[in-house]
């Protein structure tokens, strides 16, 4: 059989404790075509002696100071040769057989893009987490979905051509990013869908996600605001820069405004400020929603059933018209902080 070579990179800085683990979740697939790229960043712990061991596997590694994981993922990219290209963190995992069923499902279908459920897994706890995309989506939702698997999205090479590489400017949502570029360029309509989870994600204090969790969050505001800001109104844009710190950061999209982008970004907008600021403590948080409420599209808005909740909550707190009738109304059991 011919099997598709599949290029994996796994960007790592001084992650010794789970790098080793990693690794071989990737060699043991036991993939006939695999090109395996590690990208250490300088580490000064016992990762370099880790990738050692396996440097006889390992199609090309290199341990030197770098400009932070999207550098890495970059220069392991730029190397690449591979039909299909995902990268793995140094503290995730592939699920066991997880390229085998990515060749085959590519090879089946007219893919650029395949997405896959993952575990998310912390100690002895596990849960799924779904694909970037569920057959029959809208573009909208998966655009303005402020959640991405990236563990478990492959591409091909062929729209790696028109995406590009990630972008340096950013260092935490960059996959986000990345695929949004995806979604702008082929829409939905070559992407495959699995049901068989594609990796295994580790939450711990550590990771850039749980414990960087405000820039983490601030970065993905910048993101919004930078994709919105060509499409839609500054009475929208000024919800987000009331809340972040948006204005002198590098990154700037260069998406071209169009009708799908002004739904996409606006979703994106709206899922990021309801999802952290529907609930009410204080007057300004009362204020705040209020104004979401007024200057949000919600007829236009695709929402999940989460989304759904929070949006019919805030509308039933706000109906108080006042935080003096709000607190009232909540003092005698008739609203609640959401």
């Amino acid at each position: 059989m011919n099997y598709p070579r599949i290029t994996i990179v796994t960007p790592s800085f001084n992650q010794g404790q789970f790098l080793e683990e990693t690794i071989l979740s990737i060699l043991n697939q036991n993939y006939p075509n695999l090109e395996y790229f590690v990208v250490d960043g300088g580490s000064t712990d016992n990762s370099v002696d880790i990738i050692r061991k396996y440097a006889d596997r390992i199609t090309w590694w290199v341990s030197e100071k770098d400009r932070g994981q999207t550098d890495a993922i970059n220069k392991g990219l730029k190397r690449s040769s591979g039909e299909i290209f995902n990268w793995i963190n140094s503290d995730d995992l592939l699920a066991p057989g997880a390229l085998l069923h990515v060749a085959d499902k590519f090879r089946e279908s007219n893919a650029l893009c395949l997405s896959g459920p993952i575990i998310m897994f912390e100690g002895e706890r596990r849960w799924e987490f779904p694909a970037a995309y569920s057959t029959g989506e809208s573009f909208q939702a998966v655009f303005g979905r402020d959640m991405y698997n990236q563990p478990g999205t492959f591409f091909h090479r062929e729209a790696i051509a028109q995406m590009g590489l990630p972008d340096e400017r950013l260092n935490y949502v960059m996959d986000k990013e990345w695929f949004v570029r995806y979604l702008v360029n082929f829409g939905t309509e070559r992407f495959a869908v699995t049901h068989q989870p594609l990796a295994l994600y580790r939450i711990h204090g550590t990771t850039k996600t749980a414990g960087q969790a405000d820039k983490f969050l601030t970065e993905y505001a910048v993101l919004t605001y930078r994709i919105a800001e060509t499409v839609v109104g500054k009475d929208l844009l000024n919800l987000i820069s009331e809340k972040y710190d948006v204005a002198d950061h590098p990154f700037r999209s260069q998406l071209a405004a169009d009708a799908r982008l002004k739904a996409g970004a606006t979703q994106m907008l709206a899922l990021l400020l309801l999802r952290r600021f529907h609930r009410i403590y204080s007057r300004s948080d009362f204020d705040f929603a209020r104004r979401m409420n007024e200057r949000i599209p919600w007829e236009n808005i695709v929402p999940d059933e989460l989304l759904l909740k929070d949006i019919l909550q805030m509308k039933r707190n706000l109906r108080w018209g006042s935080w003096f009738m709000f607190r009232v109304a909540r003092k005698m059991g008739l609203a609640g902080k959401y």
